[in-house]
Formats: structure tokens, C-alpha cells, sequence
């Protein structure tokens, strides 16, 4: 996590000192820190990027009437892109340094209006009126504040408060509003972004847009993947692309002689998931790949015993039923670590010849390490900035734990996969792992190799159908009549002998699951491929050579434009009544790239069609035996998060709500007992999308923050939805009328904040004995609306109560 620091603290006299050291402190060790609080509004900043989002959509020619002097100084008015070089010097007077590129932006440079040197050029009359009065504004802003932190820098450094700042009196600021539009490749070929550079100033501003993670996929990348197919995408440490358009999936996929596959240890060589996974099957290519698929495909694709996998469905099904015996009457049965515990014992069986007695309650010593490795990969930043993870502590603290979680699975898979000996029937000699140890021991595979697939089989071996297993539990608890429909057509065919063939033919069984591997696929989306050449996709669109390509199935699965408006919901029937017509229909998705559970063509996963019979078996047996429901007073908490974590994993439970995409949300917060000394760092970290952050004393208690706060948005957006209606049908234009509603909502919010009255006396203010707006509320008051807000947010509440997953 990058240096973070509340500037609220300089204001107050019991910290500022302190405050102060530690801001010298952090930019002495880092360059540079995240000040929170700073003093200037969160309404100013969204109005200053809407502003600059309106200037920069203007015609050029429009942007071109204020335009920057040919020469380099002053730095007033727009710069068009490409017109500005960018380089790195080591001091003011030097000629030498980095080379010059052109920068590929575009950027409008404002200075003070009290400036005696260089007058401000601004877009003339008629052009983008509120572009002067907003950024002189926001100017005025950002002065106040630099001084505010020129005192802090001051205490700081040990000078009297006012020394820094007396050397700023003369206002030589500078205020950059900066736009990085789309460009073509041919554009960007002798030209950068953002590159090394040098400034020359005290303190330098950064402020960026409100692009953040939250619910990224849906709003972010979803619309421009529905809008293009493709999208360019920052992932570890470089640009990556992103394809969904059916069409351009199957160009990927298919290609494999142009478009190679490559893991992490070849994009990230140093990173934990590179020493987690190695070189493996999954991410090799050409005859590294060739040897693996040679080594292990006839050991995961061998003729499997259905009656192994219907014995595993009987521990399950009794494990199940003796958990249920000991839960309360009125409770259900957790199933998450039962289902994996499953999952790890019919991989042992099926891959390694091991029992690892997991169902049994036996210790896996090989998954706690798994676990171990998950639960401290790092965040976002690591992710998508893995240079740092080589930096270690403060960065990641948790790097060598993980290194040392990596070495201790590779030694629990060696040490119970060494104590095998060569069975004498031909079926178990020819299971996976004797496989590998045949080609380890013969010099096919070096050790190496062998460790990274050992590890890699493990992991997707039982994670995958694990989590398709638990989708599909949940969705048929949610889902009765599916659920009575799956159960008839299963006690209509529990006469036959139930092999392999016999339940391939049952055809709502097949939907079940292959609509579960549609909107929950195993992979929902993996970047592991490297362009060879250039290669085109479609519509004017070339990927270069040495580019990560990557593809999302979540994305390709739920895109309106190939499955229909329904295509966000669980619904079976879409594939068929018929197995033969489900089969097509399967196949032909498929064929066109936009069903890919498995990946496609030459690279499909070569374990998927033992996890389909694996499911399969599986789900039959549980619906033959259970009625699956939700318990009804079941809801994420984390109580129950902790019985499946390590032990004293500290948990933080936030409840945000939707302005935090603009910085002005509310948040909710609960910490687990072992968060106790995490809360201010948590705090601390949300204060800067969320200005109010408020700690409840009981969990359950989020669920109320959730239909107060929560749901709260709308509630406004409605009132403002239904008041800008009554004011256009009163003759009012729309645009006046949401614009006046607007900010009236919050200019009301403002007031209500920064009063120290009660709500109420405000509503009364404003209220004239026998005037307009007191017989506007006397209606609504006899209407009966707050005894309406109040069945809404009860039911907002009810509903937040039957929720599971969250």
C-alpha cells in the first residue's frame, strides 16, 4: 500500500507535530504520499473534472480558439496532442538527459489571475462559458491548500511555519488539466505517456479521476467490451488486451501457433505465482507443451471408475447428514469446506493414487499451504504493479511467508507422492502421477517441471469443479421448481444402472450444468497468451507483436448481444429439452467462441470432461438424497468467514454505497476482534472515496447500514426523478429542472453537514408559517410519507436479511 496520510491530523494541535514528521518522513522515504482530507472539497474536484471532461470533448477546432503560445513560456491556454515533448533531466541548466518524445496528450495550463507576468488565456465567449469561473475557482483552492502544506512541510523540516510559504507569496503556480485521448499505434509508435520526466517546482498536486475498482468488470470494462469486443487493460506491469466479441475470442483460441500461451513465469518471472506455479501444462507452449500433453493427457483422460466417484458422493451425502444432525433444528450445514474436502479426496483418488482422508477429517497438509499462498498474495497494487512485490516490506510484508508456504507444498505433494510404489495393475499404472514420476525418473521431465505440475494439478484438480459444484448447489436452493424438475427427471431414471452414458442422457441434468459453467465459469477471466506476430482481429484492429492477450469467459457469457437480455440470470432451459439438441446447442456456442467454461479448440482443458462426469454424478446423487434450501436465517457474517480462515485472520466487513465512485460515500464498517489494531488503517484507506466512514457495534447491524445507505441513492435519485417530473410538467425545461433539483439535493446535504441543528429545525426554517413549502410538506405529512420511507427501508432490510452471498 502506498503512503497514505489524513491531513486532518495537521489540523489538530495534540498531532500536528507528529503529523509533521511523519509527512517529511514519508517523502523523504518515498518521494511522494496520498493526503486524504486536504482541504479542498470533493464537490470542487468532480466539478473541476466535469469541467475538463466538457472542455476536452469540444471540437478541436473549438479547443484551438485558446490556444498555448508557439513558444515554451508562458505555460498558458491548450496544448493539442502530440505538441508537447517530454524528457528527463538531472538539474534546470542541463542539456543532457533522456530523449525527447512527443507526449501523447492533451492539456489546458492555467496560472493566477494575479500573475504580473503572464496573463491566463481562456476560451472565449461562447465556447465554454463555465470553464473561466470553474477553474479560477479551483485554483484559488489548490493555492490555499498548497500553503496549508508548505506550513506542514515547514514544522516538519524544524523552520519556523510560515518560511515556505513566504518564499510562494508571488503566486507562480501553475494549475495542468491533462487528457489522455485514444490514439492510433501509428501514433504512438515514436511517441509516450506519461514517461520519465523531470518537473521543476516545491510540491506538485496530483488529482485523478474516480476510476476505481469496485464493481470494475460491470462498470467499466463491460461496456466497452459489449460496445468493441477488446479492450486495453493493465494487468502485471504492462498493457494487456481483453477480448469478448465471439469472433475475436476464437481468433485467440485458436491460433495457438501465433497467439502462445505463457503463465506467470514467463510474464512475471519473479512474482509468488510464478514460484507457485511454474512451468506447467496449463501455460506451456510448443514442444514444451507437446512433452507435457504426451507425459500426462492419457493419465487425466484414462476410462475412470464411476463407482470411485459414486463412493465419493457417499461420504459426501453422509458427511453431510452427520453435520446436519449436530447443527440445530432451525439451521443448515456449511457446505464450503465439506464440498472441498470432497473435491481434494476424488482428486487423490483419480489422480494420485492417494487417499488423502479429507472427508474424514484428516489434516491436508498440502492445502493449508495452498490456503496460506491465497490468503497473502497481495492486493490490486501487487497485481497489477508486480515490480513492487520485489521491494518487499511495507509493500509486501507477507512475500517471504509466502515463498516458504510455496516450499511447503511442494514438499507435502513430494513427500506423499514419493511413498507410492509402482502398482502391478495395468489401470493404476497408468494414473497421472505414476505418469510424472516415470518421466521425472527417465530424464523426460526435469524435477522442476515436475513440481510445477504437481502443484498446478492440485490446485485446478479439485478448485475448479469445487466452486462450479457450490454455484450449482446455490442456484438450485434459490430456484425450487428447477430444483423439483431436476429431481423428477433424476427419480424417473434411478432404475437404470446409472453409468456414465446413462446420465450423459439426461438432459436437464446437462442444463443444470452447463448453464452454471456459463455464469459461474471456473476461470472467469485469464490473461496467458503472447502474440508471436501481429495479428488481427477484426475492424481495424491489429494486436502487436509481444502483447498479453487474455480473455474473459464471465465477459463472453453474459453479453447481451450473444445471449439475449436474460443473459445475467440462471436459466437451464435455454439449452433445451432434448440431450442431442443440447449437445448441438453446446457445441455450436462453442465453435463460435462464445462458450469457453474449458477454454477451446486445441488448448481446451484436457481434465473437463472428468469434471462434467464428476459433477454429474455428484449432483445426481445429492438431489436423490436431499432437498437443498438456504437456511432461512442464514447471512454472510463473519462468524461465519472466520470458521474456514487461519486463525486470527483479521476481518473488516464494509458496507460502502454507491458515491463512492465520486469520493462522497457513506460506509459502514465491522471489525472482527483480531482487526482490532487494522480499523484506522482500514478507515483511513476508505476516507478517501468515503468522507464518512461509521464503525457499528454489532455485525448484524451492516444489514441496517445497507438499507439505510445502502438503498439510500436511490431513495434520493427517486425524489429527484419524481420532483424534476412535476417541474416539467409544469412547463419547466427538463435541463433546468434536474439541474435546480440537483443542487438543491446538495446544497440540502451541504446544510444539513455543516449545521449543527437538528434536521428538522432546518425543514422548519425554510418552512414559512402559512407559506408555499409549509403547505408542500403539510401534504406530504398527511400523505403519509415518512410511514412510507419507513416500509421501504423495513423492506430494503427484509430483503438484505435473506441475502447469502455477498
Amino acid at each position: 500500500m502506498f503512503p497514505s496520510l489524513n491531513f486532518s491530523r495537521f489540523h489538530d494541535p495534540s498531532q500536528r507535530e507528529e503529523f509533521c514528521l511523519q509527512f517529511i518522513s514519508t517523502l523523504k522515504e518515498y518521494g511522494f504520499a496520498k493526503l486524504i482530507n486536504h482541504g479542498i472539497p470533493f464537490a470542487q474536484i468532480d466539478l473541476a473534472f466535469a469541467a475538463a471532461r466538457h472542455f476536452f470533448q469540444l471540437p478541436l477546432e473549438q479547443k484551438l480558439k485558446s490556444p498555448h503560445p508557439p513558444t515554451a513560456h508562458p505555460h498558458r491556454g491548450f496544448s493539442p496532442v502530440g505538441l508537447e515533448n517530454i524528457g528527463a533531466v538531472s538539474d534546470y541548466g542541463s542539456a543532457t538527459g533522456s530523449p525527447y518524445l512527443k507526449d501523447m496528450k492533451e492539456s489546458y495550463d492555467i496560472g493566477s489571475e494575479y500573475d504580473p507576468l503572464y496573463k491566463n488565456i481562456w476560451p472565449p465567449a461562447g465556447v465554454d462559458d463555465a470553464f473561466q469561473p470553474t477553474f479560477t475557482s479551483f485554483f484559488e483552492a489548490g493555492y490555499r491548500a498548497e500553503l496549508t502544506i508548505l506550513k506542514a512541510l515547514s514544522i516538519g523540516l524544524g523552520l519556523p511555519e510560515h518560511r515556505l510559504g513566504q518564499l510562494h507569496a508571488d503566486q507562480t503556480n501553475e494549475l495542468r488539466i491533462t487528457h489522455y485521448p485514444a490514439v492510433t499505434r501509428g501514433e504512438f509508435a515514436h511517441s509516450t505517456r506519461i514517461a520519465t520526466h523531470t518537473d521543476f517546482g516545491t510540491i506538485t498536486l496530483l488529482f485523478q479521476d474516480a476510476v476505481g475498482g469496485l464493481r470494475f468488470h460491470n462498470s467499466r470494462l463491460r461496456p466497452v467490451l459489449e460496445t468493441h469486443g477488446a479492450v486495453n487493460i493493465w494487468n502485471s506491469g504492462q498493457w494487456a488486451v481483453l477480448v469478448t466479441k465471439p469472433e475475436y475470442v476464437v481468433r485467440i483460441l485458436r491460433n495457438e501457433r501465433v497467439v502462445a500461451k505463457g503463465g506467470f513465469y514467463g510474464k512475471v518471472p519473479h512474482s509468488t505465482l510464478a514460484g507457485l506455479f511454474g512451468e506447467n501444462i496449463i501455460d506451456s507452449h510448443g514442444e514444451l507443451w507437446k512433452l507435457f500433453t504426451g507425459i500426462m493427457k492419457p493419465g487425466i483422460q484414462r476410462a475412470h471408475s464411476i463407482s470411485s466417484l459414486k463412493m465419493a458422493s457417499s461420504k459426501l451425502i453422509a458427511t453431510f447428514k452427520r453435520e446436519q444432525q449436530h447443527a440445530p433444528s432451525d439451521r443448515g450445514v456449511v457446505i464450503n469446506d465439506i464440498i472441498e474436502r470432497w473435491a481434494i479426496d476424488v482428486f487423490g483418488e483419480s489422480f494420485f493414487d492417494v487417499d488423502f482422508g479429507a472427508l474424514n477429517g484428516g489434516t491436508v497438509q498440502a492445502q493449508d499451504a495452498l490456503l496460506a499462498i491465497l490468503w497473502n498474495l497481495g492486493g490490486h497494487l501487487i497485481h497489477h504493479f508486480p515490480m513492487f512485490e520485489r521491494i518487499g516490506w511495507p509493500l509486501r510484508p507477507t512475500r517471504p511467508h509466502c515463498f516458504s508456504m510455496i516450499r511447503e507444498l511442494e514438499e507435502a505433494l513430494i513427500d506423499i507422492t514419493e511413498k507410492l510404489k509402482y502398482p502391478e495393475t495395468p489401470d493404476r499404472f497408468e494414473k497421472l502421477i505414476y505418469r510424472l514420476k516415470r518421466a521425472r525418473d527417465d530424464g523426460l521431465m526435469s524435477d522442476f517441471h515436475y513440481r510445477s505440475n504437481l502443484k498446478m494439478m492440485f490446485f485446478a484438480g479439485h478448485e475448479n469443479v469445487k466452486f462450479a459444484f457450490i454455484a450449482t448447489l446455490w442456484e438450485l436452493s434459490q430456484n425450487p421448481q428447477m430444483q423439483e424438475k431436476l429431481y423428477r427427471e433424476i427419480a424417473a431414471h434411478m432404475a437404470s444402472s446409472s453409468d456414465e452414458d446413462d446420465l450423459k442422457s439426461l438432459p436437464y441434468l446437462t442444463s443444470v450444468l452447463s448453464e452454471t459453467l456459463r455464469l459461474y465459469p471456473p476461470v472467469s477471466q485469464l490473461i496467458n497468451r503472447k502474440t508471436l506476430e501481429p495479428v488481427y482481429l477484426g475492424n481495424g484492429i491489429t494486436i502487436p507483436q509481444g502483447t498479453w492477450v487474455g480473455w474473459t469467459a464471465y465477459g463472453v457469457h453474459t453479453d447481451p448481444n450473444t445471449w439475449g437480455p436474460t443473459a445475467h440470470e440462471y436459466q437451464p432451459e435455454r439449452w433445451g429439452d432434448d440431450v442431442h439438441a443440447i449437445q448441438r446447442a453446446i457445441s455450436q456456442q462453442q465453435v463460435r467462441g462464445s462458450y469457453i467454461p474449458f477454454n477451446a479448440w486445441t488448448r481446451s482443458c484436457i481434465g473437463s470432461e472428468f469434471a462434467l462426469l464428476q459433477l454429474r454424478v455428484t449432483l445426481y446423487e445429492i438431489v436423490r438424497h436431499f432437498e437443498i434450501s438456504s437456511a432461512p436465517d442464514y447471512h454472510y457474517s463473519i462468524k461465519e468467514l472466520q470458521d474456514w480462515l487461519p486463525t486470527g485472520t483479521a476481518i473488516v466487513r464494509s458496507m460502502p454505497n454507491t458515491p463512492v465512485e465520486v469520493r462522497q460515500g457513506a460506509t459502514g464498517l465491522f471489525a472482527s476482534e483480531d482487526a482490532t489494531l487494522r480499523v484506522n488503517h482500514v478507515k483511513t484507506v476508505l476516507e478517501e472515496v468515503s468522507p464518512l466512514v461509521t464503525m457499528v457495534p454489532e455485525e448484524s447491524m451492516l444489514d441496517v447500514v445497507a438499507a439505510v445507505s445502502g438503498s439510500g441513492p436511490a431513495h434520493f435519485f427517486f425524489i429527484i426523478e419524481s420532483m424534476v417530473a412535476a417541474a416539467e410538467s409544469m412547463g419547466l425545461p427538463r435541463e433546468a429542472a434536474e439541474s435546480l433539483v440537483i443542487q438543491s439535493c446538495l446544497g440540502a446535504g451541504y446544510l444539513a453537514r455543516a449545521s449543527s441543528k437538528p434536521v428538522a429545525d432546518l425543514r422548519k426554517e425554510v418552512c414559512v408559517p402559512g407559506g408555499s413549502t409549509e403547505k408542500a410538506i403539510s401534504h406530504l405529512d398527511q400523505s403519509g410519507v415518512q410511514e412510507l420511507f419507513k416500509v421501504a427501508i423495513q423492506k430494503s432490510l427484509d430483503a438484505n436479511l435473506k441475502m447469502r452471498f455477498c
